[in-house]
């Protein structure tokens, strides 16, 4: 079971510095998948990498390794 908080204040908001668990958290997906295709489990790769680019966004070995599990599925829409 997982849960998540989000605080939104009003007003004037400076930057707030990165959290460092989501970092890790970030690498911890992006490892599982790889771990996945190199086990040539491929649809489960593919979704771990999903949830990798749900989680950032503007992480782009996300979408890069979504890419790779495809090529290597032999799925290249």
């Amino acid at each position: 079971m997982a849960s998540q908080t989000r605080t939104i204040r009003a007003g004037d908001n400076g930057p707030v510095p990165p959290d460092p668990a989501e970092k890790q958290r970030v690498m911890r997906w992006n490892n599982y998948g790889i771990a996945l295709l190199d086990a040539q489990q491929y649809a489960a790769s593919s979704r771990a990498f999903e949830r990798l680019a749900a989680l950032r966004p503007d992480y782009a070995d996300a979408y890069t390794n979504l890419a790779i599990v495809q090529i290597q599925w032999q799925r290249i829409r």
